[in-house]
């Protein structure tokens, strides 16, 4: 089986995700969780790699071409890669891709947009769900966010939607950043782009835990596979 995740910051997906995990691997099943976070966050790594030990000691041409050929980057977005990072790198000895700076959460979103052809991240990630099945695991994959992506799994994928309103979805963000989000970032393309989609389970999250949310997903599989789904 292999499920989808799809719904807006604060939504919810990775609380409800990872209790799902939890409910299938307790009824004996192997699950793989994976996110394009994460496919991101590792193939950025191998930059940011490159950046932490030539760029004391080397030009910015010579770091730009080690960067452009460990992440296949063209040089003009290998350049950008650096210059996006080098003043986080140069303040912060252990900086990873997963700390959040400006910097970083910019890489992120231009290696999953701009510097990858359309289609990219997405076919890697159902190619690997798709072997992961093939062998006999169950993948949840969280994040699904633009329309590409969720056609490319529907044939496959039984796909949850969890919707939050914006009222909701203002406050949480608040409460988990410190600060509003910017009224730009809760109507992007990112956030809206599949709010039409045709989803097989949807649930309106404002008034649930992740919880109850689990729970309706839990018992809407186990109508839709019958035994197998406990």
């Amino acid at each position: 089986m292999i499920l989808t995740f799809a719904g807006k910051s604060c939504s919810g997906k990775d609380s409800v995700a990872d209790l799902v995990a939890d409910h299938l691997r307790q009824s004996g099943r192997d699950v793989m969780r994976a996110t394009f976070s994460d496919l991101l966050r590792a193939e950025a790594r191998y930059g940011l790699e490159v950046m932490n030990r030539m760029h004391a000691e080397h030009s910015r041409p010579e770091v730009v071409d080690a960067i452009s050929s460990v992440c296949n980057l063209a040089l003009e977005h290998a350049d950008d890669f650096y210059g996006l990072l080098i003043d986080d790198v140069a303040a912060c000895e252990d900086l990873t891709m997963r700390t959040r700076t400006p910097g970083t959460t910019e890489v992120l979103v231009r290696l999953g947009t701009d510097w990858r052809p359309e289609g990219h991240w997405v076919r890697r990630m159902l190619i690997d769900c798709l072997n992961a099945e093939a062998a006999g695991r169950d993948c949840i994959v969280v994040g699904n966010r633009y329309r590409l992506e969720h056609d490319l799994f529907s044939a496959y994928a039984t796909s949850v939607r969890l919707d939050v309103s914006a009222t909701e979805q203002t406050r949480r963000m608040t409460a988990r950043d410190g600060y509003a989000p910017d009224p730009a970032f809760l109507t992007s393309p990112g956030e809206t782009a599949i709010d039409d989609a045709e989803f097989d389970i949807r649930i309106d999250t404002d008034d649930l835990s992740a919880e109850e949310c689990a729970d309706e997903i839990m018992a809407a599989l186990a109508e839709k596979e019958g035994a197998h789904v406990h």
